[in-house]
């Protein structure tokens, strides 16, 4: 039973890091989305585009 207990508790705390690792990974997303979006505007203000 203790060895259950163990084993929920690892799971547990992989799952809780790979959900932070997940929220990490979307907002590196949006924070690039952003940077490309502030780019493409920037070209086109120069007339590049």
């Amino acid at each position: 039973m203790a060895l259950e207990t163990k084993h929920k508790s690892k799971e547990a705390k992989k799952d809780c890091h790979i959900k932070e690792l997940t929220q990490k990974l979307q907002n590196k997303h949006e924070v690039v989305s952003e940077l490309m979006e502030a780019h493409l505007r920037f070209k086109k203000s120069l007339g590049e585009i």
